[in-house]
């Protein structure tokens, strides 16, 4: 895989992880990100829960850029700076009044993401369900339509490591 095509993924997965962040609902990305993302996901929503707000990204346009690799024992990492054009607003979950933020002017803003492999991930020419053998984009839906099968993608591609959201 071209580091053009592991930019255009994780751009795909940075907005698949806003739009559950809009939605306060990380249950169908889990198969995106790390454990450790996943909990940090699950931190920002409880506590916006608590404060009774919820976070808003939208009309997003994202530019990704490489901005180094490195690797340890066990992982292959990039990091990737996604610049940001986009509303972002935080509402009151009661009222659903704008709290902060402003829903009609976009603004610009950089999040820097890391993305992970496993060095042990078997390379898949096209994702196929382990179950049933069919093609589709695991990217979109980590169940198979035909058999209802889980894709695991830690297991053979990138997944999104960390955030700085």
């Amino acid at each position: 895989m071209d580091k053009e095509e592991i930019l255009q993924k994780s751009t795909f997965m940075l907005k698949k992880i806003l739009y559950a962040l809009n939605q306060m609902n990380i249950n169908d990305i889990n198969y995106l990100v790390s454990d450790n993302l996943y909990n940090k996901l699950n931190s920002i929503i409880e506590e916006s829960n608590n404060k009774q707000e919820i976070c808003h990204y939208e009309n997003i346009k994202i530019t990704p850029s490489l901005n180094r690799e490195y690797e340890d024992e066990e992982y292959n990492y990039l990091e990737i700076l996604f610049n940001c054009n986009c509303l972002r607003y935080i509402t009151s979950s009661i009222s659903n009044e704008v709290i902060a933020g402003d829903n009609t002017n976009k603004i610009n803003f950089v999040i820097k993401g890391i993305v992970k492999k496993d060095k042990k991930a078997i390379p898949q020419p096209s994702y196929k369900c382990e179950g049933c053998g069919t093609s589709y984009d695991v990217f979109d839906n980590s169940i198979c339509p035909n058999c209802g099968n889980t894709y695991d993608l830690k297991k053979y591609d990138y997944i999104m490591d960390d955030l700085n959201i």
